[in-house]
């Protein structure tokens, strides 16, 4: 009925009308009204589709390079702030114009500060600085407040530094919590136990965090050394094993298998 009274009004006719064009496989060529309806309902339906697919595809695309940007900024302010005020107090003394845009203030801290970094690591090189360093940091882990959250910065910052090489002997692949799963682990040394066999320490890093995980005592001959470098084993947790590093273990995997 309802159907008729539209028919009636004219106004399929116009919509048949506008859309004459499409007669020829047109996905709004129908015989009857119901059909006419479903057809109409069907077209904004893809159309709207369309439109989240092309706006998914643009956020894909936007969201990496903003999110990067928003982190170079950050890393980039974070550098420059020690020393943003002084490069603002030199200008001033020396009656030199302040420079409008603040990039170029922080432009000239960032560069102090990566001079600030050299010049501690040449100083921290020394025997005799080390040695400080060491009475320093037990310093710091004696307040019950900085001592994790200094060792836990420690101990990322060493993961991007050649310190992790240091920490960690070779990087291994271990049956892990059960013998159908497999999970990275890195050697830290061996102990002996039952008075007589010996035991290999493999640290098992969680991830994304590879700061915690498991400490498991294995035999030698139930792990499987593969041909991966502590970094970019490193790489591969923290990124959740989107690196291209699983290729290389495959190879060193397959005798296993």
């Amino acid at each position: 009925m309802i159907c008729n009274v539209l028919w009636g009004c004219g106004i399929f006719k116009t919509l048949n009308q506008r859309v004459g064009r499409f007669d020829h496989g047109s996905p709004l060529k129908s015989t009857s009204c119901l059909a006419r309806k479903q057809q109409v309902v069907n077209y904004k339906m893809k159309s709207k589709r369309t439109i989240r697919g092309i706006l998914l595809t643009g956020l894909a695309i936007t969201a990496p390079i903003y999110l990067t940007f928003l982190i170079v900024r950050s890393v980039f302010n974070a550098l420059a702030s020690p020393f943003s005020p002084v490069v603002i107090l030199f200008f001033q003394n020396l009656n030199i114009r302040i420079p409008d845009s603040p990039w170029i203030i922080n432009a000239i801290a960032v560069i102090l500060t990566f001079s600030l970094f050299y010049i501690v690591g040449l100083v921290g090189s020394y025997v005799l600085t080390k040695k400080l360093l060491y009475k320093l940091e037990a310093l710091i882990f004696w307040i019950p407040l900085v001592k994790p959250i200094y060792g836990t910065m420690k101990k990322m910052v060493s993961l991007f530094t050649d310190s992790s090489e240091q920490l960690y002997q070779k990087v291994v692949v271990v049956r892990f919590p059960d013998e159908k799963t497999r999970m990275i682990g890195f050697i830290t040394g061996q102990t002996t136990l039952d008075k007589e066999e010996k035991y290999v320490n493999v640290f098992v890093p969680t991830s994304p965090n590879p700061t915690t995980g498991f400490l498991l005592f294995i035999k030698n001959s139930d792990i499987v050394e593969v041909s991966v470098s502590v970094k970019e084993a490193m790489k591969l947790i923290i990124s959740g094993g989107m690196m291209d590093v699983i290729k290389k273990m495959d190879a060193d995997l397959k005798p296993e298998k």
